[in-house]
């Protein structure tokens, strides 16, 4: 499971480095700086981060998860057709969210006592 989760943040990671990059030259690459400060400097911080503290990396991508899930459709989600918002919630919040879950269901199995028969 361990391995899945961190499988899971490194592809969304790649998704975003890649989104931030062909927008910003798609853009003209006036904005290329900025959108690839947001997608590959702070994705690769974080995923640095949690690849090293795996406690660390549960609260993270989970928190993460749940402000993106709760926090776009508020005040950029309300100017996209449902399909974008949609398809923006299972590209932004869903892997980090289910890869925080598996980590902790991993850190739970990797705790738990064998079971003897």
């Amino acid at each position: 499971m361990r391995t899945l989760a961190r499988i899971i943040a490194a592809l969304w990671f790649g998704w975003w480095a890649f989104f931030g990059i062909a927008s910003g030259l798609a853009e003209g690459g006036g904005n290329l700086i900025f959108h690839l400060i947001f997608p590959i400097l702070i994705f690769a911080v974080l995923l640095l981060v949690v690849w090293r503290w795996e406690l660390v990396e549960c609260i993270l991508m989970i928190l993460l998860g749940l402000i993106v899930a709760i926090a776009y459709p508020l005040p950029i989600g309300q100017n996209f057709p449902t399909t974008t918002s949609i398809f923006m919630e299972l590209t932004m919040a869903l892997p980090p969210l289910l890869a925080g879950l598996l980590l902790i269901a991993a850190r739970r199995k990797s705790r738990a006592p064998a079971v003897s028969e």
